[in-house]
């Protein structure tokens, strides 16, 4: 059961990336049609890559298969292939962690750079990418040294991501149009979706940190696979 709602977690915590285009197309206007036509390129994509790999690693490996894929397939495949695909991984970690962490890094530079200086100038540049390297390398680093990475996967998603981008957008919209009836069924559906993922989020947080507290029992720092 706890198997079930750490998957439910880690599927939202995957497909959670959106929520950064919705609230980036909010900043100029016309924002509905911008988020449209972002939501579906970025939903589309995200289809096409992560079910992919789910539904081949699944039917390969069955219950076996582990959080990265590649690690069932250390054996079947060369070192360099090994290799590539985690530092593909790592990139794309990277890229995440930079673009979700926008807002800090704007609050950050705001106090460090000169702004008599140009945006790009030697100084402004140095400090921006100096900044922004070692907040990154320590969260890499962090990240290396637990080795159950897709337990923590199931815990944002749970604790962040649900409430996030099912709840709260259901729970809006039920403070905007309270007084519209009760009994229509948009109303009513936004109700059994803030019941629902409301339960999955609590029961997933408990999933998490349960299989977190079972996995910290052969943790090993910096270990090579799951």
């Amino acid at each position: 059961m706890f198997n079930i709602f750490n998957a439910i977690s880690i599927m939202v915590t995957a497909f959670a990336n959106p929520i950064i285009v919705e609230i980036q197309a909010t900043i100029v206007p016309p924002a509905t049609k911008k988020v449209i036509k972002g939501l579906l390129l970025c939903y589309t994509v995200s289809l096409v890559a992560f079910f992919s790999v789910s539904i081949s690693g699944y039917w390969a490996f069955g219950n076996a298969v582990k959080g990265v894929v590649f690690d069932n397939m250390r054996p079947l495949v060369p070192s360099w292939l090994y290799i590539l695909s985690n530092a593909l991984i790592c990139l794309q970690l990277i890229v995440m962690t930079v673009v979700y962490l926008q807002p800090l890094f704007a609050k950050y530079e705001g106090l460090v750079i000169d702004a008599k200086k140009g945006q790009f100038s030697a100084r402004n540049a140095f400090v921006r990418i100096l900044g922004r390297s070692l907040f990154v390398s320590v969260a890499i680093l962090i990240a290396a040294m637990l080795p159950f990475f897709s337990d923590f996967s199931a815990l944002m998603g749970a604790f962040a991501f649900i409430p996030l981008c099912i709840v709260l957008p259901s729970v809006f919209y039920l403070s905007v149009f309270r007084k519209a009836s009760r009994l229509s069924c948009t109303y009513l559906v936004n109700i059994i979706i803030v019941v629902l993922f409301s339960i999955a989020m609590v029961i997933g947080v408990i999933a998490a940190l349960h299989q977190i507290v079972l996995d910290v029992n052969t943790y090993r720092i910096f270990p090579s696979s799951q």
